[in-house]
């Protein structure tokens, strides 16, 4: 994501609490409210998630955690199986899962929200925290890359071309 924001951007904060997500079904794990005009915003959130019981190894598959927009567009989601331990012995096995999304033409007053659904959580024993910021008012262009092989030399992952005048890419 290449971004340039505007003068007079206006921004928004949510720092979630831990939440037991769910043994069956969606856990929102945080929701982000704004007060932005209709327009480009910069969205991004970090999770963190945690296995509170050494006797259980939750999953979170693909898609398990995803970042929607308040009409239900799914902006960015885990890609790849997020495993929380193998083996009887990994309490407190934390990850983290960070996602940027450039929300073109958002609506007004637009609201994000952070899901989860987990397999293999009986008792609901992972827990996550969610952070979302939100940035109205930018510029850019977004491109999300598709599944690679990395091998042993440099891999392109992804590539994006702007129309930024030369020295204000980020």
């Amino acid at each position: 994501i290449l971004v340039q924001p505007a003068e007079a951007a206006q921004s928004a904060f949510l720092d979630g609490n831990s939440v037991a997500i769910s043994s069956s079904g969606i856990t929102t794990l945080a929701n982000l409210s704004t007060t932005f005009p209709s327009g480009n915003n910069l969205v991004i959130t970090i999770v963190q998630t945690n296995n509170t019981d050494a006797n259980n190894n939750p999953d979170l598959n693909p898609n398990g955690l995803n970042l929607t927009r308040s009409d239900g567009t799914v902006l960015r989601s885990n890609a790849f199986l997020i495993r929380h331990g193998i083996c009887c012995t990994n309490v407190n096995m934390q990850k983290w899962w960070v996602a940027v999304a450039l929300d073109t033409n958002a609506p007004a007053n637009v609201w994000y929200v952070v899901n989860a659904s987990a397999a293999n959580n009986p008792n609901s024993f992972l827990k996550a925290e969610a952070k979302i910021i939100a940035i109205n008012g930018v510029a850019g262009n977004s491109t999300e890359g598709t599944s690679t092989a990395i091998g042993t030399s440099s891999t392109n992952l992804a590539s994006l071309s702007t129309q930024f005048p030369s020295g204000n890419d980020v």
